[in-house]
């Protein structure tokens, strides 16, 4: 190790598989980090920071940290300190290891910190005397003359994206990021499995909702940590879906929209019952049991339009043309010419879908002159009111040619 100075080092994203038993010997997971030698000084810059992520919850006991040959005063003059993640860069400090042991020509950090699954850390090596840096002096990657410690491998080492920030000796509360470099340097993470994650998922979220006939999203469902959400069971389990927001939230909805008027749960009374399931990255299984009570909505119908064929505003005496209506519910349709009904355009079937639902007769003008035309719908659905479309003006010309 060279004296304390500049380091211009990458950092990588290391996943970390820490394993949760607590009777298991403890894992070593080596980090092949990229860095770079030491320029000269004087130096305010600090060390890199490096980001880990949590495979299980876990006890770090030691970080060891491979400082080659040399003197080995600057370790007993540094420390270690773990930051949770803050949106890709350190944030609150969880702990500080301390030196303990030089061995095999790495320095070893001890201590107690506590991660859970899943969650991110980062690796914060501190020089504490004159300024916070570190330095490394090992020659570029791939080179024959890198020398790494004995069963230091990646055994749990499954992806590295690079994320990397440096804190300055003048302003320590300010997380700079680094550039990229091409050397080597190694930190190895301890775990003792000391921590055991067997807290099961919560709901914090509510547990009965209501909301209006006619109508599929139910709210959302949150869990007090990352979990996979299904729907268990319950009475009316069938009824729903969920579909994943993020790793602790999901949206309940109903698979078809339910009708106040023709409730479908299992006790007729419009309250749906359904039974969540939630489990953690450690198998830890909670369950919440909801309750969706469907409201009552006063639902009316209404035409959209009523026009002869191509919007015409004239027909003619006993020449046949077509009157078209728009609806905004399913319904069956009665026309009238001056108040009394149409031949063949009696209770004819509005079809479509959403708010538009369309119906067209065929009328024959018995009269000449001034003529209202009118429509009225009565809905196919229960409880839905009836409608009667606005009078349609139409002038009845003579007859066009002969009979």
């Amino acid at each position: 190790m060279r004296k304390p100075g500049r380091i211009i080092a990458l950092v990588s994203t290391l996943i970390l598989a820490l394993m949760p038993n607590a009777h298991a010997a403890p894992t070593t997971v080596v980090d092949l980090a990229v860095g770079s030698v030491c320029s000269s000084g004087p130096y305010t810059s600090g060390t890199y920071a490096q980001l880990y992520t949590a495979g299980n919850s876990a006890n770090i006991s030691s970080i060891n940290i491979l400082i080659g040959t040399g003197a080995t005063s600057y370790f007993n003059n540094s420390n270690v300190k773990i930051y949770s993640d803050n949106n890709l860069k350190p944030g609150t400090l969880l702990g500080t290891l301390s030196p303990s042991t030089v061995s095999s020509g790495y320095a070893r950090y001890s201590g107690s910190i506590d991660v859970t699954s899943g969650s991110k850390f980062w690796v914060y090596p501190s020089y504490t005397s004159g300024n916070n840096s570190w330095c490394y002096s090992y020659p570029a990657v791939g080179a024959s003359s890198i020398s790494y410690a004995t069963g230091w491998i990646n055994t749990f080492l499954t992806t590295q994206i690079n994320r990397y920030y440096t804190q300055t000796y003048d302003n320590g509360v300010t997380w700079n990021s680094a550039g990229v470099s091409d050397f080597v340097m190694q930190i190895q993470i301890v775990t003792n499995g000391g921590v055991v994650d067997t807290t099961p998922p919560t709901f914090p979220s509510a547990d009965a909702f209501s909301v209006n006939e006619n109508t599929t999203s139910v709210g959302t469902i949150t869990t007090s940590e990352s979990a996979t959400m299904t729907v268990f069971g319950g009475a009316d389990s069938a009824k729903f879906s969920l579909t994943r927001i993020s790793d602790s939230s999901t949206a309940l909805a109903f698979l078809a929209a339910p009708n106040y008027e023709a409730p479908t749960d299992a006790g007729g009374n419009n309250v749906y019952d359904v039974v969540l399931r939630a489990v953690d990255g450690a198998n830890n299984i909670g369950y919440e049991t909801l309750t969706v009570s469907v409201l009552n909505v006063v639902d009316t119908s209404n035409f959209n339009s009523i026009a002869l064929a191509a919007n015409a505003v004239t027909a003619n005496y006993r020449t046949s043309i077509a009157i078209n209506a728009s609806v905004s519910v399913s319904a069956k349709v009665t026309f009238t010419s001056q108040g009394k009904k149409i031949s063949g355009c009696i209770k004819k079937l509005a079809t479509g879908s959403g708010s538009t639902f369309t119906v067209s007769c065929s009328w024959k003008p018995s009269q000449r002159g001034a003529v209202s035309l009118s429509a009225t719908a009565v809905p196919v659905g229960a409880g839905i009111s009836g409608a009667t479309s606005e009078s349609l003006k139409i002038q009845v010309l003579p007859r066009v040619g002969s009979r």
